[in-house]
């Protein structure tokens, strides 16, 4: 029978072998969804270019099926599919007609497990690559979003987003069947799928799945650092600002959500409030949580006139740190804040809980951890909530498009 909380069925587990997890939604529709987690972290033993190259490989490059390769080949079963990437995993994400689901289930296996993973598809999609970092580069945000990773993440994790297409073009391409083989080949985690009924052919994606042996550095207590960069073109900067924050796992992660949505997390947030509507200094300006296993980061991004840099760094200081002290000041700020974030929290659909939950599995969390926390904000009340402590010193300032000339140092 199927168990739910609220709306959200919760998905039946199953050990597939000690080290997948088999997540079934039993689901009568017309649609399967589809998604499977790999622990795939991007170690700096790898080149930075290896896990964007292989991931292009996997999607595009299994001519074997066809001139249209595998994305062809699941179009005409009604399906489509996509991976995202994250610094600690990959998540293939897929979704089509419940009758070609046994097809398409083979396909994908054998599109993972069977890859092309040399001759010309490997020079033609690093070409490509080199060309999509090539004009990312060109962007002002893009770059200011690399700076920024290259300083929190660097000591590790390998960071694509600053690797120079020179870089890439020197890529080891054998390196690339290494890594499948380390992490690809072994590091299949847990597979979720919704669905009439599970074809037997699952039981093959166990051979993806293996025990791995990494070890991930952890970074020092990280200092004040700065980058900033001159574009003399520009008439905008984009400005990212990066403080301490925790892991998901963390007690009261709810609060801690809670107290960044009010920060920077909607239109009518603290810092909206003062370097939009007060200052006239942006369009836009938010704060997001960057989590990894090698720690927890909120960052605060905007873009800003260039002339004004300097004012908007100093309203941001003084906002983090009056949200510090009182991050809801009224209890109708805080009830807002509340209803606001329990509606970013609604899943839309039986599609996108499987793409969250595959995310969730990702990150060490389950649906009941997630669900839980739901029901967490939920409960808080303005006068008795879990305040957390709050951080109130920037680690790191990024600034991309200044009048001011380049200066930069470590962040740990």
């Amino acid at each position: 029978m199927k168990r739910e909380f609220g709306t959200l069925p919760l998905p039946r587990k199953e050990q597939l072998n000690s080290h997948l997890t088999l997540h079934y939604i039993s689901h009568q529709g017309p649609l399967v969804y589809l998604a499977a987690v790999w622990e795939a972290p991007a170690l700096r033993t790898y080149p930075a270019a290896v896990r964007p190259l292989l991931v292009r490989l996997l999607t595009e490059e299994n001519l074997r099926y066809g001139s249209g390769g595998v994305h062809e080949a699941l179009l005409e079963l009604g399906w489509e599919w996509r991976w995202d990437v994250s610094l600690d995993s990959l998540v293939l994400v897929a979704q089509g007609l419940s009758e070609g689901f046994p097809q398409a289930l083979e396909l994908l296996y054998r599109a993972v497990a069977e890859p092309v993973l040399e001759g010309p598809p490997v020079a033609l999609q690093l070409d490509r690559l080199i060309e999509t970092q090539r004009r990312a580069w060109a962007n002002l945000p893009y770059r200011a979003d690399a700076y920024l990773a290259q300083r929190l993440w660097r000591l590790s994790y390998a960071v694509f987003e600053g690797t120079s297409p020179e870089e890439i073009r020197g890529l080891n391409t054998a390196l690339v069947r290494s890594y499948w083989e380390a992490f690809i080949g072994k590091g299949l985690r847990h597979l979720v799928i919704a669905a009439p009924k599970l074809p037997p052919s699952v039981v093959r994606w166990a051979s993806l799945s293996g025990s791995l042996a990494y070890e991930l550095l952890l970074p020092a207590e990280s200092r004040s650092s700065e980058h900033v960069e001159e574009t003399a073109p520009a008439q905008q900067v984009s400005l990212r600002v990066a403080y301490p924050w925790v892991r998901p796992q963390v007690a009261h992660y709810g609060a801690y959500q809670l107290a960044l949505f009010r920060l920077g997390g909607y239109f009518g947030s603290q810092l909206m409030q003062s370097l939009r509507e007060e200052a006239g200094l942006t369009y836009g300006v938010q704060a997001r949580a960057l989590a990894a296993q090698a720690g927890g980061y909120f960052v605060v991004a905007s873009e800003v006139d260039r002339q004004r840099v300097e004012e908007a760094i100093q309203r941001i200081e003084a906002e983090v740190q009056a949200w510090r002290e009182n991050p809801f000041p009224t209890e109708e700020a805080f009830q807002e804040v509340q209803r606001s974030l329990l509606l970013r929290l609604e899943v839309e659909g039986l599609s996108e809980w499987v793409s969250r939950l595959a995310h969730l599995l990702a990150r060490g969390l389950s649906a009941e951890a997630y669900l839980a926390q739901r029901q967490a904000i939920a409960s808080y009340r303005w006068t008795d909530w879990p305040q957390p402590p709050l951080p109130s010193t920037a680690l790191l300032t990024v600034a991309v498009g200044t009048p001011r000339p380049i200066f930069a140092s470590p962040c740990a």
